[in-house]
């Protein structure tokens, strides 16, 4: 307003124009989010082009369509991270067979110029954005991002909660069941670490120790015939990592050959495998069976927690209240009552956090059959795999714990814990605590 003429009698009216224009501003601003957000909700693909693997329709609402060969591509990539091949593997993969990133595919399909600065190779970051988006189920997930307000143009994440999916509005590249196992993969505790052949052992970020609870490094005994020949690597093991850390003082070795481990591991995969190839119905119940025991035993433990839970809740809820009145009839100074009520506030947050978890655990207790089933076709699919492989292992365990090794010549034996994914959630619960209560 620098250059505004100051004696015109209308800039004494300049104020309320500024806020009229506010107003405006806002107003239009609160429209267009309104009715960006009706056509989504309606299933109207709104994105300036499709993602990598479609291409956008032609129709009324733009819906993406299946576009080979990048469809394929994509695919091959959810395979690829299901059977256990990291991100970062993948897109070296990629890059070694010459493949085109997505933005170099979109100029050369579209012709739509790709203006960011690229290297023209796969990243892991540009692997992992597209295994975790869910228009490959068939689904469309949009108001991801706001900005702040019409002032502030800074682009911020929506929560879940907050983004508009519609689903069942395209064709799906990926079947909900290989989208379920790349969930899992990512939520295994295993990452493998290379050798130096770039060779990733079965086991490898799977087996803990039994006693503290943290991972067990591989190790290496190796011979070297001459100084200029090749390194020969003659004994792999296993060692508790805290004792490689901080030694004796932290933890004991814990030490096994992983060659051991491994023939230990198989039979028992084997044994299972045995099971169900010569009677599956039996083997399914007696599965279910010690489940159902394990279960029944810690059902008992979370309803009775769960009763406490609530009851202490209520409690709660009237001694807030009788703050508040104690506060209002000037019974107790101010600065007790912040206190006493943050105090409970802060009770009523861990509670609430404990009954949410124990009832997300009474509403997976339902799911053991299914899990069972599951879990029997996983094991068929490895019938006739003659050793231990990396892709079978993320795929039937969840983790193994190495008992104390009873001494560095001793035969005694020790204790092998193999904790399989689906059927022993209640047993893998318990020694996750038990470490957790150790620490």
């Amino acid at each position: 307003m620098d250059s505004a003429n100051t004696e015109n009698a209308g800039m004494d009216m300049t104020p309320i124009m500024n806020v009229f224009n506010e107003w405006h501003a806002a107003n239009t601003s609160k429209k267009i989010r309104a009715v960006i957000e009706a056509n989504e909700r309606a299933g109207k693909y709104r994105a300036g082009f499709a993602l990598y693997g479609y291409i956008k329709g032609t129709d009324e609402k733009k819906l993406p369509i299946r576009d080979e060969p990048a469809a394929s591509i994509v695919h091959r990539m959810f395979e690829m991270r299901a059977s256990g091949i990291s991100p970062n593997k993948i897109a070296q993969t990629f890059n070694d067979e010459g493949i085109l990133t997505p933005g170099d595919y979109k100029e050369q399909k579209l012709g739509i110029p790709n203006t960011q600065h690229s290297h023209h190779r796969w990243s892991c970051t540009t692997v992992k954005q597209l295994l975790q988006n869910p228009t490959y189920l068939g689904h469309l997930v949009q108001m991801r991002t706001t900005n702040l307000s019409y002032k502030n143009k800074k682009v911020v994440k929506r929560d879940p909660d907050e983004m508009v999916t519609v689903e069942n509005t395209n064709e799906a590249i990926v079947s909900q069941e290989l989208w379920d196992k790349c969930r899992e993969m990512e939520a295994s505790v295993s990452q493998g670490k290379k050798t130096a052949t770039g060779f990733v052992h079965p086991l490898s970020g799977l087996v803990y120790c039994a006693d503290c609870g943290n991972k067990m490094y591989m190790k290496y005994n190796n011979n070297r015939h001459s100084r200029k020949g090749p390194r020969i690597y003659y004994r792999e093991n296993y060692c508790c990592g805290a004792y490689e850390k901080f030694g004796p003082r932290a933890c004991s070795s814990h030490y096994i050959q992983i060659k051991i481990l491994n023939q230990i591991v198989l039979t028992d995969i084997r044994s299972r495998m045995s099971m169900v190839s010569l009677e599956e119905k039996a083997a399914r119940e007696e599965f279910l069976r010690r489940n159902e025991q394990i279960s029944s035993r810690d059902g008992k433990a979370d309803q009775k927690r769960l009763n406490q839970a609530k009851r202490r809740m209520v409690e709660l809820d009237k001694l807030i209240s009788s703050v508040y009145e104690d506060k209002v009839l000037g019974k107790i100074p101010e600065d007790v009552c912040v206190g006493l009520l943050k105090k409970y506030q802060d009770e009523k947050v861990t509670i609430k956090a404990t009954v949410t978890e124990i009832e997300r655990k009474s509403s997976e207790a339902g799911k053991d059959a299914a899990d069972m089933d599951e879990f029997i076709k996983r094991l068929k699919a490895y019938m006739d795999v003659p050793e231990l492989t990396r892709e079978m292992c993320m795929e039937l365990i969840d983790f193994v714990t190495v008992d104390e090794c009873p001494g560095k010549y001793s035969k005694e034996p020790r204790e092998i814990h193999i904790y399989y994914k689906l059927i022993d959630k209640s047993a893998k619960s318990e020694q996750l605590q038990s470490w957790e209560q150790n620490k």
